[in-house]
């Protein structure tokens, strides 16, 4: 058997939530359970910002490149439910509808996630012929007309990590501040997000 592992790094740095201000709070979960986390605060910059009825987006920019990070959440349905109506044309119309970059309080849990998929059953849909033609090309590989090739199972693992500073950071404090009149986004609840270039979305 022959396995191939591609295996791709993005490293993405945004101009640090300061990590003197990251306190504990707490984070409601669709199932209703409370969870004490760590929350990053930021109010010294100016972001993209939405809100309607239904949810509320901003939109971080990392330095130096056209990349962003789209945060959605939903302000009263459970993200299980409002990720019905999440479709690529709801992610088009919310980028269209961020305003110009405002003052916004913008509190985020730091967070890791990770994900083991197996994407086979997709891809034979889309791709049938190389899990079953063995004439697909695959047989430069060996040189051997008795064992053709043909792909059996395709894994994506992948792992995203969000903090003050973009990568990893582990500090932690308690710090108190009051409510301004400034848009509020505080993501205690949870959300969407989505890392895109904002060039060709």
């Amino acid at each position: 058997s022959l396995c191939l592992i591609n295996a791709l790094e993005y490293d993405a740095l945004w101009n640090p939530f300061d990590k003197t201000k990251t306190s504990l709070d707490n984070f409601i979960t669709d199932k209703g359970k409370t969870l004490k986390i760590p929350f990053m605060f930021h109010s010294a910059e100016y972001f993209p910002y939405f809100n309607n009825e239904e949810f509320q987006a901003v939109t971080i920019p990392y330095l130096g490149s056209c990349y962003r990070m789209l945060i959605i959440m939903p302000n009263t349905k459970k993200l299980s439910t409002f990720r019905r109506s999440m479709t690529h044309e709801l992610f088009v119309n919310v980028l269209d509808s961020l305003c110009e970059p405002r003052d916004v309080v913008l509190k985020l849990p730091r967070f890791k996630c990770e994900s083991d998929l197996s994407m086979t059953e997709l891809l034979k849909e889309m791709l049938p012929s190389i899990f079953y033609d063995k004439g697909m090309g695959f047989n430069a590989i060996i040189n051997d007309p008795a064992n053709t090739l043909a792909i059996t199972d395709i894994n994506h693992k992948t792992s995203i990590e969000v903090s003050e500073e973009g990568t990893k950071a582990y500090s932690v404090t308690v710090e108190f501040f009051t409510k301004s009149l400034k848009p509020e986004f505080i993501a205690n609840h949870p959300f969407f997000y989505f890392v895109y270039d904002d060039a060709t979305r």
